[in-house]
C-alpha cells in the first residue's frame, strides 16, 4: 500500500494533450514512454479522446438546442 502519491508512478500536471482534435505529439509521447504495453496505452488514450470529442459535440448541440443555463 501506497502512503503518498509520488509511490503509485508518474505524476502528470494537468497539461493540454488534445489541441484542434489531435493528440500532441510530446505529450501522447511522454505518457506512453512511461507505461508497458505502448500498444494498449495508446489504444486507451486514442479511444477516451474520440469519446471526449463526441461528448463535447453532444454538448454543445444540447446548449444550442436549449441555450445556456443561467
Amino acid at each position: 500500500m501506497s502512503s503518498e502519491i509520488y509511490q503509485e508512478g508518474l505524476i502528470i500536471p494537468p497539461v493540454r494533450f488534445v489541441k484542434g482534435g489531435q493528440s500532441i505529439p510530446n505529450i501522447f509521447a511522454l505518457i506512453r514512454s512511461n507505461f508497458r504495453g505502448t500498444r494498449e496505452i495508446s489504444g486507451d488514450f486514442r479511444a477516451t479522446t474520440a469519446a471526449n470529442q463526441a461528448r463535447r459535440q453532444r454538448i454543445e448541440a444540447l446548449v444550442a438546442q436549449h441555450g445556456p443555463r443561467r
